[in-house]
């Protein structure tokens, strides 16, 4: 899903995309996701115009998995996190904080505490201000998530991103 937003006061337009990658772990689901972020890149590329991108979601896949290093690579539609995640450590002059994790949940299967959850932009065209932190374990609670605290088996990601002039 995605669209073009328009500023009123300067004119200046960026894409903002949001997507949810196949789920579950293992090599299969894995090379669904690679597939599934080529095809996003390929979209995003189409319709971009050379506007800046905002791309956030459940990803649903670790930042060491292959899908991540070729948001954050491509060449035609170069992407960063706007949280600090994955072997990503220049972040810029950003107020962020490292994110540990996104979804923390308790399953037969045992703890599964890991960052799968993104908000992705272009560098140059667009700045992360802050970004909102995760809350910590005593925040959490014994339950993980979901709680009744937190409704979701994800954090809600927040950034400030400042369009930094392009045109």
């Amino acid at each position: 899903l995605g669209g073009v937003l328009r500023s009123r006061h300067s004119g200046q337009e960026l894409v903002v995309a949001t997507t949810h990658l196949k789920a579950k772990f293992g090599d299969l689901r894995a090379s669904f996701r690679h597939e599934q972020s080529k095809d996003i890149l390929k979209w995003l590329e189409a319709i971009r115009g050379g506007r800046p991108i905002i791309l956030a979601g459940d990803l649903n896949g670790l930042p060491s998995e292959s899908f991540f290093s070729m948001l954050t690579s491509d060449q035609d539609v170069p992407l960063v996190s706007s949280y600090g995640v994955g072997e990503e450590e220049d972040i810029g002059d950003v107020t962020a904080t490292k994110v540990e994790y996104t979804t923390w949940k308790v399953r037969d299967s045992g703890e599964q505490k890991h960052v799968l959850d993104y908000i992705l932009h272009t560098p140059g065209q667009l700045e992360t201000l802050r970004t909102l932190n995760v809350p910590d374990e005593a925040a959490v609670g014994e339950d993980r998530l979901p709680s009744l605290r937190f409704s979701s088996d994800h954090m809600s990601l927040v950034a400030d991103i400042s369009l930094i002039s392009y045109i």
